[in-house]
């Protein structure tokens, strides 16, 4: 197996993600599920419903907030993020690759500690 090439590695995480556009003042929250997780990214499959939303934004980078909480710790992690790539897996599921603007550094450092600590339960170090 070839050298992890990532300054964060991406685990394995199942776990529901809440999704929000910033324009959301009609309180629409798209229910998401989480595939992996590093300290920088995230890896979700939505619906098509959610890819159109984003991609009807104005502005350049594609922008919307998360909610979400890791299987094992049940802090409640409230996150921005902007949209690096998606992808079709059918008619109506895709899976979005979202860069996380943290912009509380407490809460990037819990994320961080308990994904090292997964990281080292799992036996991936």
């Amino acid at each position: 197996m070839s050298a992890e090439r990532r300054s964060f590695p991406r685990y394995p995480v199942k776990s529901p993600v809440l999704v929000t556009l910033p324009d959301a003042a009609t309180g629409t929250v798209y229910h998401c599920e989480c595939n992996t997780l590093s300290r920088t990214s995230i890896q979700i499959e939505c619906s098509a419903e959610l890819i159109a939303a984003l991609l009807r934004q104005t502005k350049l980078p594609y922008y919307c907030s998360l909610q979400f909480t890791l299987p094992w710790y049940k802090h409640i992690f409230r996150v921005d993020a902007s949209v690096v790539t998606h992808r079709r897996l059918s008619r109506q599921q895709y899976v979005l690759v979202l860069l996380l603007r943290h912009a509380d550094l407490q809460q990037e450092t819990l994320l961080d500690n308990q994904l090292n600590r997964q990281q080292k339960a799992l036996g991936l170090d």
